[in-house]
C-alpha cells in the first residue's frame, strides 16, 4: 500500500504541537507547580525537558521517519524481539485514547451547562463555592468520589446525557481521521490557535478579580527549599512526560506520514517549546483561578483543591462563579474554559487514534476509512464505561497508573532496545544527515542512560507511593498496586498476542 503523506510541513508541525499540547498541561502542570515551589518548580522541569522530553521526542520522531512506520512496525525492522514493545506503547495509547474522548464528552457536558445559564442569564448550575461545585460533580457522577476500589466497577449507572455527548464526540473524531492528515492538519491548525486565545481570554479575565494577583504571587514565587525533595524532581518528570503524550507512539506514526528526507529535529524543538510555553501560560490561569476562589472562601491558596478532576470541575467552575462580573459574562468565561478544555484534548486525542491506527494499519494492511470506522465504534463501546457514575475516578486511577507502569516503562524499553541494536545509530545518521538542527553524543548518551533511568525511577517512586499509602476509603496500597501490576501485565499480554498474532487481514 502506498504510504500517504503530509500535505505539508505546516499542518504536520500543528498537529505534533497540538498531541503535544493536551489537557495535562492545564490540570496537571499548576497545580504540581503550585505544590512543589511555585516557581523554583519550573528547575526541575526544565531539566526533564533536557533529559527526557527533548531527547524522547526527537527518537520518537526520528525512528517514524527512519523507518517510515507506527511504534510497532518501526521496532520490527530494527529487531524483530522489539516489536511487542511498540504494541505495548499502542495498548497503553489506545486506554488513554478511551479516556480523553470520554473526557471530551465531560466537558461537553458541563459546556452545555454554561450555555444554558448564558442563555437563560442566570447563576451557574454548580455554585460559588468549593462544596456546591464538588456536591454538583457528585450529582452528575454520583458517588464518583466515595466508591471503594473494589466496588469501582460494580452497580454501574450510564449517564444518558454524557452517552448521548460521547456519541457525538466519537462522531466527530471520525469526521477528522477518515479522510487523513490533510484533515487532521486542517484541525489542529483551527483547534490550537483557538485554544491559546482563549486561554488568554480566561487570563486576562482572571485578573481583574480580587485575589487574583495574589495566586499568581504564589505560583511565581519560588520556595528553593523545595528543590532538595527527591520527591519535586520526580513530580516534574511525572508531569512533563505525560502532558506532551511522550513514550505513547504518537510522534512515531506522524512522522512515518513524512518523506524521509524531512527535518524533525527542528519540529521537536519547537513543539517541545510550545508545549512547555502553553503550561507555563495555564500556570498564571489556573493560579490566579485560585487565587480568586481562595479570596471567596478566605482560605489560603494553597488550601484549594486542585488535582486533576478538582482544577476542572470543582475550582475553577466555583472561581467563576465568584467573579464580579454579570450571570452571563461568567457564563460565558465557564464556556470559554470548557471549550479549551475540549479543544486541547481532542488534539491529543486525535494523536492517540492515529498512533493506534497507524500501528493496525501497518500490520493488517486494511483501508484507512475501514479502520477508522472499525475503531470509532469500538471505541464508543468501549468509553461508555467511563460515562458511568465512576467513570472520572476510574478515568483518573487508570490514568495514574498507566503513566508510571505502562508509559514510562513501555518509553524505557524502547529507548534502551534501540541502544542495544543497530537502531539508535540508523536514527542518528538520518537525523544528522537531513535535520538543520544535528544531535550528537550528549542526545546518544541522553537516550542510552539519562531517559531510561529517569523512566525507571518514576515507575519505581509510584510503585513505593502506593504501596506506603495510608489506607483511605478502604483502599490499602497494596490493593493498588495490584491494581497497577495487573494493569501492566494485561497491557503486555495485549500487545504479545498483537505481536504474534496475523500480519493480514483477508
Amino acid at each position: 500500500m502506498i504510504r500517504e503523506r503530509w500535505p505539508d510541513n505546516t499542518r504536520f508541525i500543528m498537529a505534533a504541537i497540538g498531541a503535544a499540547v493536551g489537557g495535562g498541561c492545564f490540570t496537571a502542570f499548576p497545580p504540581a507547580a503550585l505544590a512543589h515551589g511555585g516557581a523554583a518548580f519550573l528547575i526541575p522541569c526544565m531539566v526533564a525537558i533536557a533529559t527526557v522530553a527533548g531527547p524522547l521526542l526527537a527518537l520518537e520522531l526520528g525512528v517514524g521517519l527512519c523507518f517510515q512506520g507506527a511504534a510497532p512496525e518501526s521496532l520490527r525492522k530494527v529487531h524483530r524481539r522489539a516489536e511487542w514493545l511498540g504494541w505495548w506503547s499502542t495498548v497503553v495509547c489506545a486506554v488513554l485514547a478511551l479516556a480523553g474522548a470520554a473526557a471530551m464528552a465531560w466537558f461537553a457536558l458541563y459546556a452545555w451547562d454554561a450555555a444554558l445559564a448564558l442563555f437563560g442569564n442566570r447563576p451557574l448550575p454548580w455554585g460559588t463555592s468549593v462544596e456546591s461545585a464538588r456536591a454538583h460533580f457528585q450529582h452528575t457522577f454520583p458517588d464518583a468520589d466515595q466508591q471503594r476500589a473494589a466496588d469501582a466497577l460494580a452497580g454501574l449507572h450510564p449517564s444518558g446525557s454524557a452517552l448521548l455527548l460521547l456519541a457525538l464526540v466519537w462522531l466527530l473524531l471520525h469526521a477528522g481521521l477518515v479522510n487523513g492528515f490533510a484533515r487532521i492538519g486542517n484541525w489542529t491548525m483551527i483547534t490550537f490557535p483557538l485554544a491559546v486565545v482563549l486561554l488568554v481570554v480566561l487570563g486576562v479575565a482572571n485578573l481583574s478579580q480580587d485575589g487574583a494577583v495574589d495566586g499568581v504571587a504564589t505560583y511565581l514565587s519560588p520556595q528553593w527549599g523545595e528543590l532538595l525533595r527527591l520527591d519535586t524532581w520526580l513530580a516534574a518528570y511525572g508531569v512533563v512526560i505525560p502532558s506532551l503524550s511522550l513514550g505513547l507512539g504518537v510522534f512515531t506514526a506522524y512522522a512515518s506520514y513524512l518523506n524521509r528526507n524531512a527535518d524533525v529535529t527542528g519540529v521537536a524543538i519547537i513543539t517541545v517549546l510550545a508545549g512547555s510555553g502553553y503550561a507555563f501560560l495555564a500556570g498564571f490561569v489556573v493560579s490566579s483561578a485560585a487565587g480568586v476562589l481562595a479570596a471567596a472562601s478566605r482560605l489560603p491558596v494553597s488550601e484549594v483543591p486542585l488535582d486533576a478532576l478538582a482544577t476542572a470541575f470543582v475550582s475553577y467552575p466555583a472561581a467563576l462563579a465568584n467573579f464580579a462580573f454579570p450571570h452571563w459574562v461568567q457564563a460565558l468565561l465557564a464556556l470559554v474554559l470548557f471549550t479549551t478544555l475540549f479543544a486541547l484534548t481532542l488534539d491529543t486525542v486525535l494523536g492517540l487514534l492515529v498512533a493506534v491506527l497507524s500501528a493496525l494499519a501497518d500490520r493488517l494492511h486494511r483501508e484507512w476509512s475501514d479502520l477508522v470506522a472499525w475503531t470509532c465504534v469500538l471505541g464508543f463501546l468501549a468509553s461508555a464505561l467511563f460515562c458511568t457514575n465512576t467513570g472520572p475516578r476510574l478515568a483518573e486511577t487508570l490514568g495514574d497508573l498507566l503513566t508510571p507502569f505502562g508509559l514510562a516503562l513501555a518509553a524505557a524499553g524502547q529507548c534502551l532496545a534501540l541502544v542495544w541494536t543497530t537502531g539508535a545509530d540508523g536514527v542518528h545518521r538520518h537525523l544528522n544527515a537531513y535535520s538543520v538542527v544535528p544531535v550528537g553524543r550528549t542526545w546518544r548518551f541522553m537516550i542510552a542512560a539519562a531517559t531510561p533511568l529517569a523512566l525507571l525511577a518514576l515507575a519505581v517512586q509510584r510503585a513505593v507511593q502506593m504501596t506506603d499509602s495510608a489506607p483511605a476509603a478502604d483502599q490499602p496500597g497494596w490493593l493498588l498496586t495490584g491494581a497497577a501490576l495487573t494493569t501492566c501485565v494485561l497491557a503486555v499480554l495485549a500487545a504479545w498476542s498483537l505481536t504474534v498474532g496475523p500480519r493480514r487481514l483477508p
